[in-house]
């Protein structure tokens, strides 16, 4: 499946908008954003989760924010 949004023209050129998945670079590495998802789902006591990506003036090029319903659970309790 392709990954990457593209606009084609009638002109045959395309011009390229994105990627479509929910792949983002963080500190060089490639990250999945549904795996962590999947993995703070996966805690007991987790109710859900979404792990959304911004982009970041630093060289890192994205910042993870992970929102999770965890009734009980506290912020040092999930980064464990």
């Amino acid at each position: 499946p392709l990954t990457d949004a593209l606009e084609f023209s009638p002109d045959g050129t395309f011009r390229h908008l994105g990627r479509v998945d929910d792949v983002v670079k963080v500190g060089g590495k490639r990250v999945a954003l549904g795996e962590i998802e999947s993995i703070a789902r996966s805690l007991p006591g987790v109710l859900d989760a979404w792990c959304v990506a911004e982009a970041t003036e630093d060289t890192r090029g994205q910042r993870l924010t992970l929102l999770a319903v965890a009734p009980g659970y506290s912020e040092p309790l999930l980064l464990e």
